[in-house]
């Protein structure tokens, strides 16, 4: 029985699906999709710099009668917290960025630009396709020959079919010339003997063809295998990168530096932001230890509205330029 030929398109379909553009589709679809992650965070550094910037900047327009000393200093920290955060964003970037370039690379190598042409093709894709037809090529001569066969079968059995008729017309013609019929059946006999011929022709024919199909079939399997092990290298491709970018995305390393900033952060606000050594400080500033009390006798209504035969008087000392210099400082 003849194996259906349907099986060979079916090789040669889905073995060049596996090789096909459809890959080199995908593979920059998820480039583009790493890429624009990297964009989106690099985006993220900048808003958040700019973030730091405005805030360092208002907090050093704060009025010094308010924004002072360990308080003040906690929120100068926790933008420089914000900065730190974002040197790690940028790393993170930078390792996404490396994983991009690394399949870029693999991707390019893999889907070779077609030379004078903008499309690109598997780098094994001719390799294959020229497999399946040297493997098909015998049983392609053996099919256009056994077309051949049939063609000239269907050819000789219309001439035989005339002659029979010739032979029928004449046999009913009395008057018919007899050397005329002896013609006649000797073509009706060479065109049974030709066609008895053709036919056992095409009969062996069939049974190469079957045998071709059969030879065909094992090996465009052997072919279809190494397109498998070439879809497995592409998908294998894929799952790499995948990996690499939730490593660099979502690596131990980053989470355990990110966790670091932040704890000693929070760990510098508990501890080192004083609210009462911020008074005292602030007292210190502004003279409050160092006021001095003076007694007045002058008793003159008319410039006191005091009831007491004196009045007490309160000379608080400026804080010197040092100490405000230090403040600023701080």
């Amino acid at each position: 029985m003849a194996v259906n030929y349907n099986l060979f398109h079916y090789f040669n379909n889905i073995s060049t699906y596996f090789i096909s553009v459809l890959g080199y589709n995908v593979a920059t679809n998820l480039i583009r999709s790493m890429t624009e992650y990297h964009d989106l965070r690099k985006a993220d550094t900048i808003r958040i710099i700019s973030y730091c910037k405005r805030s360092d900047a208002r907090l050093k327009q704060q009025s010094s009668l308010s924004s002072y000393h360990t308080t003040l200093n906690a929120q100068f920290e926790t933008i420089q917290g914000l900065e730190k955060h974002v040197k790690l964003i940028n790393d993170q970037c930078n390792n996404v960025q490396q994983v991009i370039e690394r399949y870029q690379k693999k991707v390019d190598e893999m889907y070779p630009k077609i030379r004078f042409r903008s499309t690109r093709k598997h780098c094994r894709r001719n390799e294959m396709e020229n497999l399946f037809k040297r493997a098909h090529s015998p049983l392609c001569k053996v099919l256009a020959k056994l077309k051949k066969l049939r063609k000239k079968k269907n050819k000789v059995v219309n001439t035989l079919h005339n002659v029979d008729i010739e032979i029928q017309n004449l046999n009913h013609d009395p008057i018919t010339n007899q050397q005329k019929k002896i013609i006649a059946l000797n073509k009706q006999k060479k065109n049974q003997n030709k066609l008895q011929e053709i036919e056992e022709d095409i009969i062996d024919a069939e049974k190469k063809r079957n045998r071709k199909e059969l030879i065909y079939i094992a090996e465009a399997r052997e072919i279809f295998k190494q397109c498998e092990q070439l879809e497995k290298q592409r998908l294998n491709e894929i799952k790499q990168v995948l990996i690499d970018f939730n490593r660099a995305v979502h690596s131990s390393k980053y989470l355990k530096q990110l966790d670091s900033i932040y704890e000693q952060l929070i760990s510098n606000i508990r501890t080192k932001q004083n609210s009462t050594a911020a008074v005292e400080y602030w007292a210190q500033a502004y003279g409050v230890n160092n006021v001095t009390i003076t007694v007045s006798s002058e008793t003159d209504e008319e410039e006191n509205d005091y009831d007491s035969d004196s009045a007490i008087y309160y000379n608080i000392d400026s804080a010197t330029d040092d100490d405000d210099d230090e403040f600023e400082d701080e």
